[in-house]
């Protein structure tokens, strides 16, 4: 094993353990629910996009979003201050065309429980700034725990069909050996 490669697997096991962004937390929590779901709340401004015109998104980004938006086990949506007109108007004429498809906007209708507040919305992982998210450094790192994440999860749905993109993604080696590293066994072996 090359230095490089155990550099990355050794800072995707910290991270990990450090339950960065909440992800490790979210991913107990998601394997209890019934199906396993995990709900992912993402700013757009500022956090996917470089810049106030929506042009320029940061580095790793699109890659993560395209992944993680096809994932039956994953509720990602975005949670923007951005006006909701305009974060439509953004999703529909620039995410949608690079695959990426947000499953809400502004809302997460899929958790009602009258217990909660229905003035802030549910998510187990939110990427923004506000909570330490810095989009320079961090989209490669997100992706790579988030991933893990959604095969620990898909674990527990062995029954969803999953999209064909995303079955080349679950089975990827490095997705594998990432995956044995965090749960430190073997069984995922494919």
């Amino acid at each position: 094993m090359d230095n490089e490669n155990k550099n990355t697997k050794d800072k995707i096991k910290s991270l990990w353990d450090s339950n960065f962004c909440n992800i490790k937390e979210a991913t107990t929590k998601a394997e209890k629910r019934t199906p396993a779901k995990m709900h992912i709340a993402i700013e757009i401004a500022n956090v996917l996009f470089e810049n106030d015109d929506y042009s320029k998104i940061f580095p790793h980004a699109v890659e993560t979003l395209q992944y993680l938006t096809m994932s039956p086990s994953l509720n990602v949506y975005a949670f923007t201050y951005v006006k909701t007109t305009t974060a439509h108007d953004i999703h529909d004429k620039v995410l949608k065309k690079l695959g990426i498809k947000f499953s809400y906007i502004n809302e997460n209708p899929e958790i009602s429980d009258p217990n909660l507040s229905l003035r802030k919305l549910y998510y187990d992982v939110l990427i923004d700034s506000a909570a330490g998210f810095n989009p320079k450094n961090d989209w490669y790192w997100i992706d790579k725990l988030l991933r893990i994440s959604n095969v620990l999860i898909d674990e527990k749905n062995k029954n969803i069909k999953l999209p064909p993109k995303h079955v080349a993604a679950y089975l990827s080696p490095e997705l594998d050996l990432q995956t044995k590293i965090i749960r430190g066994s073997d069984q995922y072996k494919r």
